[in-house]
């Protein structure tokens, strides 16, 4: 229910389940869920915090559930470097679920520089892996501002062109072969 209130009492409410033990860690849980609801980059720092020192006491599904939380509060931060870079080091983990969350983190953080890493993951062996990469590309790039139509038609235009260029040097290039080739043939 905290989720819902804006203001300092609520954040220190939150801050202080994130930080505090309880069976199962259900509070520090529920407190993440909080933060998901409120979405405030605000609590940015303390749910990393947290996630970073206790990382092993979290289940892979809640440990999975908090990183796509704080890609979402960092979405609109500007310095996104140490979120993307916490993140990232779990891209490898040895459970699924949480390279799943990984991946669809790294499309709710909004940062050009996943791309990669989650292209790299287009191709697994592992469907579930795959379409959570595949997913998590196109939160990315729908998370990318809308460029004006004529600039989306410009860039069509200059594929096109560029296609038609290389065309006609492979052609030119034809060419020059068969007339060597009739020259020496002479």
């Amino acid at each position: 229910a905290l989720g819902r209130f804006h203001g300092t009492e609520s954040t220190k409410q939150l801050v202080r389940f994130l930080e505090s033990d309880s069976f199962r860690n259900e509070l520090a849980t529920a407190a993440i869920s909080a933060i998901g609801t409120r979405n405030d980059p605000e609590l940015t720092k303390p749910l990393m915090s947290t996630m970073k020192d206790r990382q092993a006491e979290f289940s892979a599904r809640d440990l999975g559930r908090g990183l796509v939380t704080l890609a979402r509060t960092a979405k609109s931060s500007d310095d996104k470097k140490d979120v993307f870079e916490f993140i990232c080091s779990f891209a490898n983990h040895p459970k699924s679920t949480i390279r799943t969350s990984t991946l669809s983190a790294l499309g709710k953080l909004s940062d050009d520089r996943a791309t990669a890493i989650l292209e790299s993951y287009l191709e697994s062996s592992d469907k579930r892996i795959a379409d959570a990469a595949k997913r998590a590309l196109d939160d990315l790039n729908a998370s990318k501002p809308v460029v004006p139509t004529e600039i989306a038609e410009l860039r069509k235009s200059m594929t096109e062109m560029k296609r038609a260029t290389d065309k006609l040097k492979m052609e030119i290039k034809e060419l020059r072969e068969k007339a060597s080739a009739s020259q020496t043939a002479e």
